[in-house]
């Protein structure tokens, strides 16, 4: 009798149990003196254990001997495969959930999420009917709950904008999609996941208009060598953060000028284009015969003569107006970042590293 009870208690995976308000029998680990995990009571798995099945309810706090802990985590692969599940609430105060949490629950289609998340990993609700109900993912083949972007899919090409009021991307959510040129992050962001562009080696661009850089992780861009266009004023900040300053090329955009700045000046621009390895563009084909240069901390332009060149910094502020009187003009910058350069009707934005 002591053999067998020795054995079931190696093979729990759990500290306690406790009731949670929807009724069901839910298992918890220890995760410090004041905080738990939910988790499957059998080792990533539910065994003979009686599987939790209709709307669930995973409650902020639990109470086990004498003291009440709050639920910070669900664990991986707690509830995988519990195919009963239609319904499942996640109260306020869960920061995280691990991989595969809730795979496979074949019937799982209504989810509500808490304000309080920091993470979600891979693969949490692969394989929900939530998941594979094709209404939930959007027409750029998006799929978010709350606010959360869940998955990108893969096959995605071009470019994606994310939603406003996005503030979290899953652990691996734009994985390996390898058609993607340009990805335009959204103000409200404020988690990117681990692995979250692994594999997205065509992405030339990444836009973030987030002001203050969102948490990340050191994998969370891979090796990405795009440039990284940041909200202007706000390219100090990114060169600071964690993650964010391991980016090659960072740059102030025209486009992510602060909402109090008025900038009536130029029109909408177009995505950035890919910048070639040596900084400075040659648009000679393109212009009618004159080349835009920036190097050495300044842009030149040749080849203009008798036309009218204006320089503008990032949020449209006019830094050089004249007419191209030599073949050569050269106009000094204040710093790096992103300028708007028009000869005659033509307009171009280049890219001035230093």
């Amino acid at each position: 009798v002591l053999l067998c009870l020795i054995g079931a208690n190696q093979a729990a995976a759990y500290d306690f149990s406790a009731a949670c308000p929807s009724g069901q029998t839910l298992y918890y680990s220890f995760a410090s003196d004041s905080e738990v995990k939910a988790v499957a009571p059998s080792d990533g798995d539910w065994a003979s254990y009686t599987k939790p099945t209709g709307h669930l309810v995973i409650p902020a706090t639990v109470a086990y001997g004498g003291t009440t802990y709050s639920v910070t985590s669900i664990g991986m692969r707690a509830f995988a495969n519990c195919s009963g599940l239609t319904r499942i609430t996640l109260s306020e105060g869960l920061l995280n959930i691990d991989a595969m949490a809730f795979f496979n629950c074949t019937q799982l289609d209504t989810i509500s999420l808490p304000t309080t998340l920091k993470r979600i990993a891979v693969s949490v609700f692969d394989g929900s009917a939530y998941y594979t109900n094709a209404s939930h993912w959007t027409a750029s083949s998006t799929l978010i709950i709350d606010s959360w972007l869940i998955k990108q899919s893969s096959y995605t090409e071009g470019g994606i904008t994310v939603p406003e009021g996005v503030k979290g991307l899953a652990n691996s959510a734009f994985f390996y999609c390898k058609q993607l040129s340009y990805v335009d992050l959204p103000k409200s962001l404020l988690y990117v996941g681990e692995g979250c562009f692994m594999g997205c080696n065509s992405i030339d661009t990444l836009r973030t208009r987030a002001t203050t850089p969102p948490a990340a992780y050191d994998d969370s861009f891979a090796s990405f060598t795009s440039v990284l266009a940041v909200p202007y004023g706000k390219a100090a900040a990114y060169q600071a953060a964690n993650y964010w300053k391991n980016f090659t090329h960072i740059a102030e955009d025209p486009q992510q000028a602060d909402d109090s700045v008025d900038n009536p000046i130029l029109p909408p621009l177009p995505p950035l284009p890919p910048i070639p390895p040596v900084v400075g563009i040659d648009e000679a084909d393109a212009h009618g015969g004159w080349t835009l240069t920036c190097m050495d901390g300044a842009i030149c332009v040749d080849g203009a003569e008798g036309l009218a060149v204006q320089v503008y910094n990032a949020v449209g502020k006019l830094l050089y107006s004249t007419v191209s009187a030599a073949s050569s003009m050269r106009f000094e910058l204040p710093g790096a970042g992103i300028y708007v350069v028009r000869v005659g009707e033509s307009v171009r934005k280049v890219v001035c590293r230093r």
